[in-house]
């Protein structure tokens, strides 16, 4: 509080346990300072702290909204795309499915529903070859391991 140009200060009065009392003396009497305006100082400190906390939620919120308001359309943008490469990828499948089954019919070979699950397999072996040598991955699929 201000009066007359000048800080006023208000008294409370407010209980520690001995052995508190014991500290803050020593603590004041190590910093040269009474122990009063060390326990203002305590205070002062603590009620920076608790701000700085407000302060830090209310600017990682802020932060939050910018980074997704800048993301948004580029990752919408992303997610268009892969959505496209998916349906292209799917169409593709079906396409080469129908030309091979023209094939392999016009060969005499084997049916629809056959040829699907071989083909099924086969994406099975090239999904999990991770790193290792696809032409190997379906060397061991032919028939020889149980996919």
């Amino acid at each position: 509080m201000k009066e007359n140009g000048k800080i006023s200060s208000v008294k409370r009065s407010v209980a520690f346990m001995p052995e508190t009392i014991k500290q803050l003396d020593a603590m004041a009497a190590k910093q040269h300072v009474p122990t009063s305006v060390l326990i203002r100082r305590f205070v002062d400190q603590g009620m920076s702290i608790e701000k700085t906390k407000d302060d830090i939620d209310f600017i990682r919120k802020h932060i939050r909204e910018e980074v997704e308001a800048t993301l948004s359309k580029p990752l919408e943008r992303i997610i268009k795309l892969h959505i496209k490469t998916g349906l292209m990828s799917v169409a593709m499948c079906f396409f080469t499915r129908d030309i091979l089954f023209g094939y392999v019919k016009e060969q005499g070979g084997i049916t629809k529903e056959e040829m699907l699950q071989y083909t099924t397999k086969m994406a099975h072996a090239y999904l999990r070859a991770g790193s290792e040598d696809l032409d190997e991955a379906f060397r061991r699929y032919d028939g020889e391991e149980d996919i």
